[in-house]
């Protein structure tokens, strides 16, 4: 976010990346241009580039819609860019700018090519020295989590993954499908994500939130970017961040991943000499 700041403040006159408080200004701005009966040159410009859509009650910015474009482009700020990029970059499994830029520009409008190389180079730096060595500690644990629990239903390691996404391929067009059909529909679905197919919790017409299931070799990445995103906070913050987006990581996981951070466990500690003073 720091380097998402300086790119903003180097480019205070652009037009595409917006604060929070601009973003809301200029909804305002648009729905004041909507209704407005006698409009102004300033209106009609941002009724061709905006327009504003409720979405499950919260306001969001749009590219207007037309009878050639049917299809619905968000408008983002600067808040939301981070959690976006992060998600796309995951679920595409780790693939470079051109596939981010393809599955980014069916969604939204202003998700630029220099955020999304800022992006990469921030998951570059990101696993330099100490958060390398926590990676490797962290599957090590992981590991050793999975051998203690053999029969687990909630992780998956990557071969696991695959064997998984296939037998409910094959049981969702089984003309006559046995009970453990049934079973593994009741509990994933498959979507075809850029070219990769990836394990999700079915939707229903009560929940069309996308929840991923994610695989053992994935695990850390998610939660080591959750954990920066969110400034360190702990395990009730991860959670609340983690489920919006997936569907089996554990608080297990997440209380192995906490045990492991040395800025959490300075804290930790400080905070038990300081109780133990008074």
């Amino acid at each position: 976010m720091a380097a998402l700041t300086a790119l903003l403040q180097e480019k205070a006159r652009n037009t595409l990346l917006y604060s929070k408080d601009k973003y809301y200004a200029l909804l305002a701005e648009v729905k004041q241009a909507k209704v407005r009966h006698r409009k102004e040159s300033v209106d009609y410009r941002r009724l061709k580039k905006y327009d504003v859509l409720n979405v499950n009650g919260e306001e969001r910015l749009i590219v207007p819609l037309t009878g050639d474009n049917s299809m619905v482009l968000y408008y983002v700020h600067v808040d939301e860019l981070f959690d976006i990029l992060h998600h796309t970059h995951l679920v595409l499994g780790h693939r470079g700018r051109d596939s981010m830029e393809r599955e980014l520009q069916t969604m939204y409008k202003n998700v630029t090519k220099e955020v999304m190389m800022l992006y990469l180079r921030f998951q570059l730096a990101t696993y330099d020295g100490p958060a390398f060595a926590m990676k490797i500690k962290f599957m090590n644990a992981l590991n050793t989590l999975l051998q203690e629990k053999a029969n687990n239903t909630h992780l998956l390691t990557k071969e696991k993954y695959c064997a998984v996404v296939e037998e409910v391929k094959q049981a969702k067009v089984k003309p006559r499908k046995e009970t453990v059909d049934y079973r593994r529909l009741k509990k994933y679905d498959v979507v075809n994500i850029n070219g990769q197919e990836r394990l999700i919790a079915p939707l229903t017409l009560d929940s069309s939130v996308l929840l991923y299931y994610v695989h053992t070799e994935e695990l850390f990445d998610i939660v080591h970017s959750t954990h920066l995103a969110t400034g360190h906070r702990g395990r009730t913050r991860m959670e609340k961040e983690l489920k919006a987006k997936y569907r089996n990581v554990t608080t297990e996981v997440i209380m192995l991943y906490l045990r492991l951070c040395e800025p959490c466990q300075k804290k930790l500690a400080e905070h038990k000499t300081q109780y133990q003073q008074t």
